[in-house]
């Protein structure tokens, strides 16, 4: 098996290995909509999707009124696939995308994107691309005056994405695929914690707490298997096993349903970089 693939391009790039060997493709760290076509028998998700992520931050906007907003997003085809989502999503929820703007993978800034999106006098920007970008851009607008609000999804590193913020990431807000990592009255994250203490960190995060939701969630069909473990036994015990309960996060695969979550809320970014419900 293959487990924890790090992002959406290393993750698509092994599909093809993948399908070829039939080699159970286990919790990759991207929420691309490639990885979760039914057709890809052997790719299994324990995080909402981005589709997911996305939904639930329109929601959020449209609860707190807010209408008007900007997007800015990676030029690739990642990013124009999120992008096409977003719009429709957004268009459902009778939100009205009033400017768009891009940025090539892996660029540090935002140049000129600034003041394309202040001149629109936009409620809210949705930001789809790297911590950096991502955060050049929140100190460029706050700078000239800015005061409405910033949306970003959990692949943009929230603890990097923070830090790099500093003051102006206050009341930021990130979509999170997974519990509050300090919320110990979650089973899962107590869990979590005291598993990492013996390990000997003391540092919590949002990615390590989803590594191992992934790690418990793969031992436990594992374990369901027994000793006659075989990449074809694993897939059919994932798909017949029902709900996993992990501890107040579930996982449930089935035939042709590998999307194992769709567990999606949101936090916001308070002072000295700690995080909030």
């Amino acid at each position: 098996a293959l487990f924890g693939y790090v992002g959406s391009s290393t993750s698509t790039a092994a599909l093809a290995l993948v399908n070829k060997e039939k080699l159970p493709f286990f919790a990759p760290l991207s929420g691309a909509a490639p990885l979760r076509e039914a057709s890809n028998r052997y790719v299994f998700n324990t995080r909402a999707s981005l589709l997911d992520e996305i939904r639930h931050s329109l929601e959020q906007l449209s609860v707190m009124g807010i209408k008007r907003i900007a997007i800015l997003y990676q030029n690739d085809a990642e990013g124009k696939s999120a992008l096409n989502a977003l719009v429709a999503a957004a268009q459902k929820l009778g939100l009205t995308v009033i400017e768009t703007a891009s940025v090539e993978r892996n660029a540090l800034g935002a140049t000129g994107v600034s003041a394309k999106l202040m001149a629109k006098k936009t409620d809210a920007v949705i930001q789809l691309c790297s911590y950096l970008t991502s955060a050049n851009l929140i100190k460029e607008m706050r700078k000239a005056g800015y005061l409405g609000q910033f949306f970003n999804t959990s692949m943009v590193g929230s603890s990097a994405f923070a830090a790099a913020l500093g003051k102006d990431g206050i009341g930021v807000s990130i979509s999170q695929v997974v519990p509050l990592p300090w919320n110990t009255r979650s089973p899962i994250v107590a869990e979590y914690q005291k598993a990492m203490q013996k390990a000997g960190h003391s540092v919590y995060d949002f990615t390590s707490l989803e590594g191992y939701i992934a790690a418990k969630t793969f031992s436990e069909i594992a374990s369901k298997v027994g000793k006659d473990l075989s990449r074809e036994r694993f897939i059919k015990t994932a798909e017949t096993m029902g709900n996993i309960d992990l501890g107040g996060y579930t996982i449930n695969f089935g035939p042709n349903m590998h999307n194992g979550s769709s567990f999606v809320e949101m936090v916001v970014i308070g002072k000295n970089g700690s995080f909030l419900r």
